[in-house]
């Protein structure tokens, strides 16, 4: 998966989203940067919660795929699982990220400098992905 995955985090929003409080174009764009905020720690926990499912960690699948033993069913089996948790694991990452930017908003930060590398979240190397697979999320800030 390439991109964020903005459904997930619309329908967490909705789920928080209070009528007569929240105009309905929260919903939709990050107009709200409280509901924004509780959102994105919601669908952090939501991942934190599948991650945890998971009987193998990446490390352990990984050393799987070098086990000889291993059979021709459990070798794609393994690389199943191994890029499920590899597809969550970056979403978990960017939901990080994008919380990350959101509370640099919420203090008063531009935008310019809200988007700057979150350092307890992501290395020098991740950082540019990171910026072009949160690019859409990141440009419905400057929606009007």
């Amino acid at each position: 998966y390439t991109s964020f995955n903005l459904d997930i985090v619309n329908f967490a929003k909705a789920t928080q989203w209070r009528f007569r409080v929240n105009s309905t174009e929260s919903l939709f764009f990050p107009r709200n940067l409280e509901l924004e905020r509780v959102a994105l720690t919601l669908v952090s926990k939501w991942y934190e919660d599948f991650l945890a499912t998971f009987k193998y960690s990446i490390e352990e699948n990984e050393r799987l795929l070098e086990d000889p033993q291993l059979g021709y069913h459990e070798y794609f089996a393994v690389i199943y699982r191994l890029e499920r948790q590899r597809i969550v694991t970056l979403q978990y990452k960017l939901v990080r990220v994008a919380l990350g930017i959101v509370t640099r908003l919420q203090s008063g930060v531009t935008l310019d400098l809200a988007i700057a590398r979150v350092l307890d979240v992501e290395t020098a190397e991740e950082f540019p992905r990171h910026r072009v697979l949160l690019h859409t999320y990141i440009t419905r800030f400057l929606a009007d």
